[in-house]
């Protein structure tokens, strides 16, 4: 989410992610005020996602959708390494922009 700034807490960063399963998730806008009622995001802002708690460390800006045209998200959680590797499930966006110039 390079060029990205949260609303509120901070973005997904390379500590955020390791094993599985991840602890720290970031949250779109509409989500935020839909479902926290646009609230304060601190430690003790805690959702279970799959039956898993997650801590909400941030909320997106009201104008970003994610990464593909016509997708919105509500959850976005950081990459995670499973414990059994499978080479045939991939669910990766990635998304650059070029330098200007």
């Amino acid at each position: 989410m390079l060029g990205v700034r949260p609303w509120r807490g901070r973005l997904i960063l390379s500590e955020d992610e390791g094993a599985c399963p991840e602890s720290r998730v970031v949250i779109s806008y509409a989500y935020w005020q839909d479902h926290m009622g646009g609230g304060e995001i601190g430690a003790g802002a805690i959702l279970m996602v799959d039956g898993e708690p997650k801590e909400v460390i941030g909320v997106t800006p009201p104008d970003f959708f994610g990464l593909s045209v016509g997708d919105r998200f509500d959850i976005a959680l950081p990459l995670c390494q499973p414990k059994e590797l499978r080479r045939d499930l991939f669910d990766i966006a990635v998304m650059g922009r070029l330098r200007p110039g």
